[in-house]
């Protein structure tokens, strides 16, 4: 692959914005962990770039958007996907606060449990917004699940990153996102939520 425009360098991976036969695409590339035995983090960057590929396919099947995946390479740990331009919701938010982007990911991610499918790494680093239209990315913590203990681990992980990152207008943020996840899910909304309860009680006396 020829250079192309880096677009972020993070712990877990490398982005770079370049042309895929003929249309500006994203190559995400799984970075190695120097203190990891090489066996093992190999199995792990083939591991997350697998789930990741197929969360990109199956998520827009249930009316969740991702980026387009074009190809991906399990040997190099490498995705390919479409480039969409446009800013993390952390940094829209940053910019200046909607509260309906938060409605609207709630409505997402109510979509992608109700279809039985976590992200377990829900953050606003992890949502793309452009436009109008919010993307979910960085999925390669995903996994199938129904159970509502582990929708309430999404939940609360979206929670505390408000909490860290966003305390300014957390409150808000929180109330608009539960709004949208129940207008998705209705009565499950609260099956969810006393399983968040009963979670963060359990961290509270560890």
């Amino acid at each position: 692959m020829e250079a192309g425009d880096v677009i972020a360098l993070g712990a877990e991976s490398l982005l770079v914005r370049h042309d895929w036969l003929g249309l500006l695409a994203v190559y995400k590339i799984r970075l190695p962990k120097p203190y990891r035995h090489p066996s093992l983090d190999e199995r792990l960057r083939r591991l997350r770039t697998r789930r990741e590929a197929r969360a990109l396919i199956r998520l827009p099947e249930m009316g969740v958007p991702t980026p387009t995946l074009y190809e991906v390479d399990l040997d190099l740990s490498l995705l390919i996907t479409e480039y969409i331009p446009g800013r993390t919701l952390k940094q829209a938010t940053e910019s200046s606060f909607d509260p309906d982007h938060y409605r609207k990911l709630g409505k997402l991610v109510g979509r992608m449990h109700e279809h039985g499918f976590v992200h377990y790494d829900l953050t606003t680093s992890n949502i793309l917004v452009s436009g109008d239209d919010l993307y979910i990315i960085d999925l390669g913590l995903s996994e199938d699940s129904d159970d509502p203990e582990d929708h309430a681990v999404d939940l609360r992980v979206f929670e505390r990153c408000l909490e860290s990152s966003h305390p300014e207008v957390k409150e808000e943020a929180w109330r608009a996102f539960l709004r949208g996840y129940r207008e998705e899910r209705e009565e499950a909304t609260d099956t969810v939520l006393r399983a968040l309860e009963d979670l963060k009680s359990r961290v509270r006396y560890i």
